[in-house]
């Protein structure tokens, strides 16, 4: 059977010319020009967390209100460390503090929280310098945990500032973190680019205990927010302390008081919230399902009124009766009103006025509503015991 003849395509002569040229330079080609495209290839994304002057965390320039768990992960196996990864972030949750057993096993861990969209605080009890020159390009990285605990006399500030200093020359594009939760914590704000104050106060679910939120809040963000770029979070408690240390008496905070207790911490500066703890050796917040559920409650408000709290303008509210505390936060001639009742056994009433403001309505957020409104510059509350007011005041036109 005879066989088509092929056709040959005709090569313009300048094409064979450049093909030739090609070919005897491929060594040259191949050797040393191609190498410089095949590394930006194989670099992963670039991320860079920084922090604006108003203690903001910048993702890649966007705005960023990190609200999430500790995972206390030294007794989880890399199995179950994935899994409760994926219960956080199907709550809605959008970082995880976490702790590195070993190197291979968070690299998988970094890679699947990248998949669900949850930022990373690692903490380890490697070298911390390769630690993070291992994992500083992985895009879930949020920052890195110098210290926790850091205010219980283990630690010298200048031990912890020399760590920060190694730390962001390691790795110039992501913040350091320190927590603690003493007065003795504001020693060491100059020692990090984020400061975790914790707040761990109920036990007997008192006014005493409610209330001291505030107090433990502003003792830190004097010390945080005065300096350039400081960024304060809270640390609140999700945990009971009869579980958490034998011989400890106290149950873990109820649904009223950890709405109270989180909105505490934004009236007092906090631009992030990390709740202790989703997991450790005794606690499992999922065992505690009305806790659990209100958590994820707060975290959708929260989120939902993250706006305000990145952008806005705020003014603190100070009231004759000290068991209120409230604030108002200002965007685009909207406003948003908080007002917390820290008393566990009484009704407490608020005022609220100001000439700064003229009001054209009032929509409650997340309560039933009990304002009044007065007069066009004066409004009134009435809050029950640990109770949190969440108002948005629209501006009539002056």
């Amino acid at each position: 059977m005879t066989r088509p003849k092929m056709i040959q395509p005709v090569v313009p002569p300048i094409v064979r010319k450049i093909a030739a040229v090609l070919m005897f330079g491929s060594g040259l080609w191949l050797g040393l020009p191609l190498f410089p495209l095949l590394n930006c290839a194989a670099s992963p994304p670039f991320h860079k967390v920084s922090i604006r002057s108003d203690g903001v965390l910048l993702k890649n320039r966007r705005s960023f209100f990190p609200l999430g768990l500790y995972h206390v992960s030294w007794d989880a196996s890399p199995a179950t460390q994935r899994q409760h990864l994926r219960e956080i972030a199907a709550a809605g949750f959008n970082v995880v503090h976490a702790s590195a057993k070993d190197w291979e096993s968070y690299a998988r861990f970094l890679r699947q929280a990248n998949a669900l969209g949850v930022s990373v605080i690692s903490e380890h009890h490697f070298d911390p310098v390769a630690f993070v020159q291992r994992f500083k390009n992985e895009p879930a990285i949020l920052a890195w945990n110098l210290a926790d605990d850091v205010d219980n006399g283990r630690w010298t500030p200048a031990q912890v500032l020399s760590l920060h200093r190694q730390i962001r020359a390691a790795d110039p594009n992501h913040p350091t973190y320190i927590s603690g939760y003493s007065k003795g914590l504001s020693q060491f704000a100059q020692c990090a680019n984020i400061v975790g104050r914790q707040s761990y106060p109920i036990r007997r679910h008192t006014t005493a205990e409610l209330s001291s939120v505030s107090i433990d809040m502003a003792e830190t963000a004097k010390a945080v927010l005065g300096r350039p770029q400081g960024v304060l979070f809270a640390n609140l408690q999700a945990f009971a302390w009869s579980t958490a240390k034998p011989g400890q008496q106290g149950s873990a905070p109820d649904g009223s008081e950890m709405r109270n207790m989180t909105y505490q911490t934004l009236l007092g500066g906090a631009k992030g919230i990390l709740y202790y703890t989703y997991y450790d050796d005794t606690w499992y917040l999922p065992d505690h399902p009305k806790l659990w559920q209100e958590i994820k409650t707060l975290n959708q408000q929260v989120k939902s009124l993250a706006p305000w709290f990145l952008e806005g303008s705020y003014r603190f509210l100070s009231f004759p009766r000290t068991n209120l505390k409230g604030g108002i936060w200002t965007l685009n001639q909207r406003h948003l009103l908080v007002v917390v009742n820290t008393s566990t056994q009484q009704s407490e009433p608020a005022f609220v006025q100001g000439s700064w403001i003229q009001i054209k309505s009032i929509q409650p957020l997340y309560q039933t509503p009990v304002a009044q409104q007065l007069s066009g510059v004066k409004l009134r509350l009435s809050l029950p015991p640990k109770a949190v007011q969440i108002y948005e005041i629209n501006e009539a036109l002056r």
